[in-house]
C-alpha cells in the first residue's frame, strides 16, 4: 500500500481576505483602518477550518457559536466578543437556530497603527467588558449609518483596538494613556 502524502491545495484551509466571511454579509462599511461587517447564517452548519489574513475582532449578536483553535474548543454566548491575530487556523460551529455576528477587521493600515502601539495580546475572548460595549455601539452606528458616521466609527474603532493591547484585568493606567495617546494621534485626536 501506498502511504506517501498528498498535498493538494483542495485540503488547505481556506485563508480569507479582508470582508470575505462565510455566511451572509448583510451590511459593510470600510475605512482605511477598519472593515465593518455584520454577517447571519440562516440556520446551523459547521464551517471548513479556515482561517483570516487580518487580525479581527467578532461579536455574537445572536445565537450560539462554537470554535476550534489551538487544540481547545471554545463556546460563545451573546454578546461575546473574540478577537483572533491574522492567521488563526480555526473552524466553527454555528447553533440551531443560526447565528448573526459583527466583525471588525483591521486593514494593513490599522494594523500598523495598532503595531506602533504596542503588542497586542493573544487570541482571547470576553464577555461583559468595555470591548463588548463598545462592539455592540459600532454596530448600531453601522445600521443607522450616516455620513457622520465614519467619524465616530473610526474612533470606536481605535478604541476596540486598544482593547486588543492591553488584559482588561492588569491595565496599568499610565501605559494605558500612553497606547491611547499613540492610537488617538492617527486620526487626528
Amino acid at each position: 500500500m501506498n502511504e506517501r502524502k498528498v498535498h493538494c491545495e483542495c485540503r488547505r484551509p481556506r485563508d480569507f481576505a479582508g470582508g470575505e466571511f462565510y455566511g451572509d454579509v448583510v451590511r459593510s462599511q470600510a475605512s482605511p483602518q477598519f472593515v465593518l461587517s455584520e454577517i447571519r447564517h440562516p440556520s446551523e452548519r459547521a464551517l471548513p477550518t479556515h482561517a483570516h489574513q487580518t487580525a479581527y475582532f467578532s461579536l455574537l449578536v445572536e445565537g450560539r457559536y462554537a470554535e476550534n483553535y489551538d487544540g481547545r474548543r471554545y463556546e460563545y454566548a451573546p454578546l461575546t466578543v473574540w478577537w483572533h491575530r491574522p492567521g488563526i487556523v480555526h473552524d466553527d460551529t454555528v447553533g440551531h437556530s443560526g447565528g448573526r455576528f459583527f466583525n471588525v477587521e483591521l486593514t494593513r493600515e490599522g494594523t500598523e497603527t495598532l503595531a506602533e502601539a504596542g503588542p497586542s495580546r493573544r487570541d482571547f475572548h470576553e464577555h461583559g467588558t468595555r470591548a463588548v460595549w463598545l462592539a455592540c455601539r459600532l454596530l448600531r452606528e453601522l445600521r443607522y449609518w450616516q455620513p457622520c458616521s465614519a467619524v465616530v466609527g473610526g474612533n470606536l474603532a481605535l478604541e476596540m483596538a486598544e482593547c486588543a493591547l492591553r488584559d482588561p484585568q492588569h491595565d496599568s493606567g499610565a501605559g494605558s494613556r500612553e497606547r491611547q495617546r499613540l492610537l488617538g494621534s492617527r486620526i487626528g485626536g
